[in-house]
């Protein structure tokens, strides 16, 4: 955990060093808890009221268990400010997403949460956490957990040209503290406090006369809430699922919401940080040239076909990994970079290489997928000294080996 705190002055006096924790024990302290999940962590932290405890939790730990430390460490607290990604009745602090599945979770830290809180205020900048019923049942029961004056939002909080407010306005008891932040920092700061969504895809060149089977991964870069959270993958382009055999998918962390009336895009109820789709391409026929206009989503021979994340006022999209483009073909032939033709049963040969010589493997392989019992083999190698090696990535089952030749040293 990080404080950042300007310079303490070194006092060598006892009664004065005495004095000064006397003064410090008695004053009302500020405390503004940050997670570091948020965008220009630095920004806000920087940024604060003068004379304001700031803190920035550990990513990897329980948030819970790092707050109520922090708690125990001050005897007159005046306000708790909350500084996280949020949804509808939930918190991302630490690698705890705090909702109201898992309140009861705490007993112990929030009869701390109590003692140090209770008639103080504790503002809460996530997204929308207030939000509709779930939003409201969470906040209450925060207020009665903590006996604290309690302030959040149903809106987006954070940069107003991206749809975002510091208006807290979702309050329970009498709140009188005020923002955390300087105005300069209110007035400028870039982020949103909600979370953001990516998508990647592997491998990306399907051919249909393989079958081959593509893994979609969209993540979140915090928990998802404990409702979902709904994710628009699309492609503008009619029938565009059809090139794929969507009821032998399967689905991880996600549950089908709505397919797009043209088959071009779906919906999404993403349930975990990390959700997978896995869809084999479809062996369709190809659209006849005599016949272009047939109602048939293969074109001829080889198509290109991409998926993007739809804006939504609920998440944020990852601008490095925001689509994914599949190339689908009938056979490797039509590839430009063509699959080895043992991408799916067969050994892949690789023959070369000579002592003291590092050189590409005899066949180029692009999207390479290997079934469960496949081997990569090494064929051919006549010698291999110290710290030479043969590198390959491999997934669960895959079979790496070398095999040597007879004159193997």
């Amino acid at each position: 955990m990080e404080h950042i705190a300007k310079p303490q002055r070194i006092v060598s006096d006892t009664s004065v060093i005495a004095s000064e924790i006397t003064r410090l024990q008695s004053s009302k302290t500020n405390l503004v808890i940050i997670d570091p999940r948020v965008d220009n962590v630095q920004e806000l932290a920087t940024g604060v009221e003068k004379g304001t405890e700031v803190f920035i939790l550990e990513p990897n730990s329980d948030g819970m268990t790092q707050v109520t430390q922090l708690l125990l460490k001050y005897n007159d607290i005046a306000s708790l400010h909350l500084v996280s990604h949020g949804s509808p009745g939930n918190l991302q602090l630490g690698n705890t997403n705090l909702s109201l599945c898992n309140l009861e979770n705490y007993t112990n830290q929030w009869s701390i949460w109590f003692n140090r809180l209770q008639k103080a205020s504790l503002l809460l900048y996530g997204c929308e956490v207030a939000l509709g019923n779930i939003g409201s049942q969470f906040v209450q029961k925060l207020h009665q957990l903590t006996g604290a004056n309690l302030a959040a939002s149903t809106q987006r909080v954070g940069n107003n040209a991206k749809g975002g407010t510091w208006d807290l306005e979702y309050k329970i008891g009498q709140v009188t503290e005020k923002l955390a932040f300087l105005p300069k920092i209110t007035a400028t700061y870039s982020g949103v406090f909600r979370p953001t969504v990516s998508v990647t895809a592997s491998p990306t060149s399907l051919v249909e006369s393989q079958g081959t089977v593509t893994t979609i991964t969209i993540r979140l870069n915090q928990a998802a809430p404990s409702g979902g959270l709904i994710v628009k993958l699309d492609s503008t382009k009619a029938n565009a699922l059809g090139d794929f055999d969507v009821f032998g998918g399967t689905l991880s962390g996600a549950r089908l919401v709505r397919v797009n009336s043209d088959s071009s895009g779906v919906d999404l109820r993403v349930t975990a940080q990390t959700a997978t789709i896995r869809l084999p391409v479809f062996n369709d026929d190809d659209r006849p040239s005599s016949d272009p206009n047939r109602t048939r989503n293969d074109d001829i021979g080889r198509e290109t076909t991409t998926f993007s994340l739809l804006s939504s006022p609920d998440y944020l999209i990852n601008s490095s990994a925001r689509s994914i483009t599949f190339t689908i073909v009938d056979n490797t032939s039509q590839l430009s970079q063509p699959l080895s033709t043992g991408t799916y049963g067969d050994d892949i040969l690789i023959r070369g290489g000579s002592v003291n010589t590092t050189r590409k493997a005899g066949v180029e392989i692009a999207d390479l997928t290997l079934g469960e019992g496949d081997g990569l083999k090494a064929l051919g190698v006549t010698q291999l000294e110290n710290n030479a090696s043969v590198l390959a990535n491999a997934l669960d089952s895959t079979i790496l080996a070398i095999v040597p030749e007879s004159t193997f040293l």
